[in-house]
C-alpha cells in the first residue's frame, strides 16, 4: 500500500475531526486481528517444526532399512530378528 492509498483509507474511516472519537474501538479491533494472526503464525511454525521432526525420524528409519537390505542375507536376518 503506498502513502496516498493509505491516506485515502484513513480519510475514508475518519472524514472529519469528530469521527476521530471512533479511533479507540478501531485500534482494539486491529489489535485483536493482529493477535489472531499471531496465533495462526505460531501454530503454523509449530506444525512445520513437528513435520520436520517427523521427516527426520522417517529418513533415519529409511536409511536403516536400506543399510539392512544392503547387508548379506545371513547378517540381515540376524539384525531383523
Amino acid at each position: 500500500m503506498d502513502k496516498s492509498s493509505a491516506l485515502e483509507y484513513i480519510n475514508q474511516i475518519f472524514p472529519n475531526e469528530a469521527s476521530l472519537s471512533g479511533i479507540e474501538p478501531l485500534m482494539q479491533k486491529i489489535q485483536n486481528e493482529i493477535r489472531t494472526v499471531d496465533v495462526g503464525i505460531l501454530a503454523a511454525v509449530r506444525q512445520q517444526s513437528n513435520s520436520r521432526t517427523k521427516a527426520i525420524e522417517d529418513l533415519a528409519a529409511a536409511t536403516t532399512a536400506v543399510e539392512v537390505v544392503s547387508l548379506p542375507p545371513s547378517l540381515a536376518l540376524s539384525i531383523v530378528f
